[in-house]
């Protein structure tokens, strides 16, 4: 008995869902021609955070993406490159605090405040 971890996981969105089309167009607004391959998506207003992966020479790079739902960039940062596909539960949000993985072995942490 005691205070529960509330965990707030991404929604993944790939090809063929019926706001793929929406998002990856967003995304590809937003860094001017990234095309995403899928989409994690979560939200703590006022922001909206993207885990997305795209191809890049064959290889599948996956970037972290947030913005505020006012459409200002607040980070686009390059989370891993090369990677085999593409992974599952890499980022989540925990009350105010966003933990991801970057380079498939290294945890970082950013506050949304």
């Amino acid at each position: 008995p005691g205070e529960e971890i509330i965990l707030t996981e991404p929604v993944r969105y790939n090809e063929g869902n019926r706001y793929f089309g929406q998002l990856a167009q967003f995304i590809s607004n937003a860094t001017l021609g990234h095309i995403p391959i899928a989409i994690d998506y979560l939200e703590k207003r006022p922001y909206i955070i993207f885990s997305y992966y795209i191809y890049e020479q064959d290889k599948t790079v996956q970037y972290l993406l947030i913005v505020t739902d006012q459409k200002q960039q607040v980070l686009h940062e390059k989370l891993s490159e090369e990677r085999e596909g593409t992974g599952r539960s890499t980022m989540m949000l925990k009350a105010s605090t966003l933990v991801y993985l970057k380079n498939s072995n290294e945890f970082s942490s950013l506050t949304l405040s």
